[in-house]
């Protein structure tokens, strides 16, 4: 299980990605704060 921990518009944010085979992978993050939908595209290189 791999932990990324980041910071977006200074809100802390914590994936948890069970990922095993080795390659890039796309993640779009969706999430919503005081109403305001907000999408993030994550680039995840696993080695």
């Amino acid at each position: 299980m791999q932990t990324i921990e980041c910071e977006i518009d200074e809100h802390d944010l914590i994936f948890l990605l069970g990922i095993e085979e080795s390659g890039n992978y796309k993640m779009i993050i969706t999430y919503v704060i005081a109403d305001e939908v907000i999408k993030n595209k994550f680039e995840i290189e696993v080695r």
